[in-house]
């Protein structure tokens, strides 16, 4: 398989070099990624990771990935949105938010990114969805206020609907998640990202 590769960027996010991302995520090197969000009158959607990656099980942005060496971001989100979630998104259906930077470290990788964030409507629901399992596990509908509480870990457990993908098929059904359940390190961003889904 050959590697992915992405631009080095120094802290003005100017493009200085060329690396493979599994040595920038080795060594603390800033590149940049998409996310994109899909919410509706109700939840933010957080993807549940696929078993082959990083993190897996754990509650992430709904779609995301890096910017390919010499890609445009556009060209990057219409791409992970449709090779995750197997949806055709279109330009016009994206609302840019901002930006995240996301710093982690543990004893085998160390992180540094820079986020473009959108956020796209999900007007049928899980209907919407047409998960990848080899990328993707599932799919959590998260309420906007409850989810920053359990983010926050002002309550303890938080039953949420899930859609569950399994190589063709799909299952929609609950499942309780916690201040743990998310992806670590960006606990305060996905609060954020709860409270621009409310008014959205």
């Amino acid at each position: 398989m050959a590697k992915e590769l992405v631009d080095i960027c120094d802290e003005s996010l100017k493009v200085t070099g060329i690396v493979d991302r599994e040595f920038a995520h080795r060594n603390g090197i800033l590149h940049k990624t998409i996310h994109c969000w899909f919410v509706d009158s109700d939840y933010v959607y957080f993807q549940i990771r696929g078993k082959s990656g990083s993190f897996p099980g754990l509650l992430d942005v709904t779609a995301g990935g890096h910017i390919s060496s010499g890609e445009k971001t556009e060209e990057a989100i219409r791409r992970e949105v449709r090779e995750e979630l197997g949806i055709q998104i279109s330009l016009e259906e994206l609302k840019y938010v901002g930006n995240h930077r996301f710093v982690y470290r543990d004893d085998e990788q160390f992180v540094r990114e820079f986020s473009d964030v959108f956020l796209a409507r999900a007007e049928k629901g899980f209907s919407t969805f047409k998960p990848d399992p080899a990328e993707v596990s599932g799919i959590a509908a998260i309420p906007f206020v409850e989810g920053r509480e359990v983010i926050r870990r002002e309550i303890t457990f938080l039953p949420v609907r899930v859609l569950l993908t399994n190589s063709s098929k799909r299952h929609e059904t609950t499942m309780a998640i916690n201040g743990s359940s998310f992806v670590p390190g960006i606990g305060d961003y996905f609060a954020k990202i709860l409270e621009l889904g409310e008014i959205y």
